[in-house]
């Protein structure tokens, strides 16, 4: 069983904190068992895979296949994307186990994608 996951969802769901106050409960259900198996279970195997995914499908703001929310649009979510993944040293359909792609992410830090995210105020890694 592999876990196929955009980059950021790799890379951030597992230091985001949900209150699910602004989401409904379905999304905020599967954000929280996404991060309980990307920070529990160091054997899953988990794919980078470039467009949308699971996590993406029952997001509100996944709109034709893509993302289409007030803030960001499916475009500059894939340029991220890239992005991440050159600063990560990994390619599309690279698949980890959790416990790699944890030390793929700490032995890199700090990201510069870090200080121009929007979430940064849910994340438990506070970068200056």
């Amino acid at each position: 069983n592999i876990l196929k996951l955009r980059p950021h969802h790799i890379f951030c769901i597992p230091f985001l904190t949900f209150d699910g106050g602004a989401i409904n409960k379905e999304f905020f259900q599967l954000l929280v068992g996404i991060k309980y198996k990307l920070t529990t279970d160091l054997d899953l195997l988990v794919t980078a895979i470039e467009g949308i995914d699971v996590i993406c499908t029952a997001c509100p703001s996944c709109v034709n296949g893509g993302c289409d929310s007030l803030l960001i649009k499916e475009e500059k979510v894939r340029r991220l994307d890239t992005f991440l993944m050159s600063e990560l040293e990994k390619s599309y359909g690279d698949t980890l186990k959790v416990a790699q792609w944890q030390s793929v992410i700490s032995n890199n830090w700090p990201y510069r994608i870090c200080r121009i995210c929007r979430w940064k105020a849910h994340c438990s890694v506070q970068v200056t």
